[in-house]
Formats: C-alpha cells, structure tokens, sequence
C-alpha cells in the first residue's frame, strides 16, 4: 500500500527526531547536569525541532496545497483564512526554531527563556486548535480524520503539548531552573493539555467509530 504523504512526513519527522536526541545527548547536553536531566533535555531538543518542521509542514500545506487540506479536515474550500493559519504556523516554526537553536544550542548553558517562549506559544497556539477541532465534532458533526482522527487530535494537537510542557518541567529540574511567574505558566499549560486529554477519551474516543477517512491526496 503506497504511503500518503502525510505518512511520508510522520516517518521523516520521527527519523529527524532520533538523530536530534541522540546527537544532543552524547555531544550537545550542558554540563554538569545529571544523567537522568540529560536525558530530558535530549528529548526536548528533538520536541523543538519536531514542532520546528511540523511547523514549515503546515505552512506548506495551507499555504500552497489549501483545498487538499481543507478537504481532509471537512472545511469548505477556497476562503481566504488559510492564509492566515499557514501564516500562524510559519510563525511557529520560527519561534520552535528559536528556543532550538537559541534556546538549546546557542552555548554551554540552556536559554530556559527562549525554550519556554517556544514551548508555551506552542502550547497556547495547539490546544486553541484542539478546542476548534472538539467544537466542529459537536456543533458540525465533523468526523473527518484531520478533525476528528486519534493522530490529529490526540497526538498532533494534545499529546504534543501534554509531552512538550511535562520535558520542560523534567529538564529544568522540575522548574528549578524557571521563575515563578515561568513555572506557573508551564504548570497551566501542562494542567490545560490534561484536561483536553481528558475530553478527547470522554468525547471523541467512544465515538471513534463515526471517524472516516478523507481522500484529499487524490484529486477531485
């Protein structure tokens, strides 16, 4: 069975995501920290760079193939608001790149300011999606795959943010290494991403029947 290229990209992000964490922790981990610490760091390198390309990938994807996309997640073609979501994901593909190469990269010791810009826009930009996702299920009866679907919703939308704030907290030594104000924000963002977590299992999943899968990648 040929893959779409959504798979293509799943396989490429996660190839990209191994090479990130493993190249991080054996020769880019700042020093003196603890083994288990640089574990979580290796990890939250890869999740920048993962959010970094899924970022351009969403881009790509509202900005020069719309009515595909908007037919996978069951919205009406040819309005002119993609542009603005491939814009807004553009914007946080360069800021995911900034708390990468800024943040994690830039010298011998984390820039926790410039991860937690990354994180946090991530977080507040993909659970505000999620909600639009879960108010097109109730108010449109939206089950298309790219609305509705595990691996858009839970995994794209939720599950990234839920892993990206828990490494955050894991690799600055659970908030020693943030402010108060920093860790307050991470812990709400954390708290959100469960609790949407909580509605996808409670609304979505008993349902998950009613899913069914768009052809945007065929043609008219």
């Amino acid at each position: 069975m040929a893959l779409e290229p959504p798979d293509v990209k799943n396989i490429c992000v996660w190839a990209f995501k191994f090479v990130v964490a493993h190249t991080y922790y054996y020769f880019n981990s700042p020093r003196g920290i603890l083994p288990g610490e640089r574990l979580w760091t290796a990890l939250l390198a890869a999740e920048l760079f993962e959010g970094m390309l899924t970022g351009l990938w969403a881009w790509m994807g509202h900005k020069f193939l719309s009515d595909h996309v908007a037919r996978s997640i069951g919205w009406p073609t040819g309005h002119r608001f993609q542009n603005e979501i491939a814009w807004m994901n553009a914007g946080l593909a360069v800021v995911m790149a900034h708390g990468f190469f800024v943040g994690m990269l830039s010298g011998p010791e984390i820039r926790w300011d410039a991860v937690l810009a990354a994180v946090l826009t991530h977080g507040t930009t993909y659970l505000g999606c999620a909600e639009t996702h879960f108010i097109a299920i109730h108010e449109d009866n939206n089950w298309c795959t790219s609305n509705a679907g595990f691996m858009l919703l839970m995994v794209d939308d939720i599950g990234s943010v839920l892993l990206k704030s828990t490494l955050l907290l894991l690799a600055s030594g659970y908030g020693a290494q943030l402010d108060a104000l920093q860790l307050n924000a991470t812990v709400a963002v954390l708290a959100a991403a469960v609790w949407f977590t909580f509605r996808y299992f409670t609304e979505v999943w008993p349902h998950r029947e009613k899913v069914h899968v768009s052809e945007p990648w065929k043609g008219d």
